[in-house]
Order: structure tokens, then C-alpha cells, then sequence
């Protein structure tokens, strides 16, 4: 990963980037999706521990798999702190074909995926075979304090 120092004022450094989101496994136990690229865009900016990230996936799903929506290789590991499980992060995502709505994504501590959960209830998002998917995110999250 490559950071540019977008500015430097007051001493304090703020970093831009561009990165690459991915789909990865919710857990071990679940299998991929099989699904074609049509685009996707990643950016992050960085201010000491404090790292707002954007992501937005177009892609066509041909086989739902069993995981749950994950993205992963966001561009910093997430704190690791004994007080809170996770962190929430806002998302704003339509498929295509179903027109359902996520409502956020959860970022567990000391990872680099965020999973999407359905907007008004308490469960991970799921593919939906044979369409076309706008999987979107954007939110900060507090980095490992190894960042700093």
C-alpha cells in the first residue's frame, strides 16, 4: 500500500489512497459466491488511528454460495480492544434484481472485512443468484494503535 500525504498541517499528517476491495468468506465454514467483476472502487483517508473508508462493487452474481456479504482487504486491521466487539460502519447498497437495502456493516476487531447486515434486522446480507449487485459502503473506523 502506497499512501500520499494529501496534507500536512499543524503537524497533523492525513493520508489518501486509493485500494482494492474484495470478496472474501464470511468464515472458514462458508463457500464463495461465483460471480464477474463489473467494477469496482476503493478510498481511504487516514488521520492518526482514524481511517474513513468508501468502497462501491457492481458485480453479476451466477451462484449465491453460502457466505454472507463480506468485503475485505480494507486497507488498515482494525483496533484491538478488549471494551467493544466491533465497530459499525454505514452502508448504502440496492440489488439490482430484489431491490433490497442493507443497513450496515460490521467491522469485528483486530480484521481487515466488514460484514453487511439487512437494513431492520439483526442478520448478514446473502447473494441472490442470477443478478446484478451494487454493493456499496462508506464510514471511519479506529485503526490497531500500531498505525500511527
Amino acid at each position: 500500500m502506497s499512501e500520499s500525504i494529501l496534507t500536512n498541517r499543524n503537524g497533523v499528517l492525513i493520508y489518501q489512497e486509493t485500494w482494492t476491495p474484495t470478496i472474501e468468506k464470511s468464515d472458514d465454514s462458508k463457500t464463495l459466491p461465483t460471480y464477474e467483476t463489473m467494477q469496482v472502487n476503493g478510498l481511504y483517508s487516514r488521520i492518526g488511528r482514524i481511517c474513513y473508508v468508501s468502497c462501491w462493487f457492481y458485480i453479476k452474481v451466477t451462484a449465491a454460495g453460502t457466505s454472507d456479504i463480506c468485503i475485505g482487504s480494507l486497507p488498515y486491521i482494525s483496533k484491538n480492544d478488549s471494551s467493544d466487539k466491533y465497530q459499525v460502519l454505514s452502508t448504502g447498497s440496492l440489488d439490482a434484481t430484489v431491490h433490497t437495502r442493507y443497513g450496515s456493516a460490521l467491522l469485528f476487531d483486530n480484521t481487515n472485512k466488514v460484514i453487511i447486515y439487512k437494513h431492520n434486522r439483526n442478520q448478514p446480507q446473502t447473494y441472490t443468484t442470477n443478478s446484478e449487485t451494487e454493493i456499496s459502503f462508506s464510514g471511519c473506523y479506529l485503526i490497531n494503535s500500531s498505525y500511527s
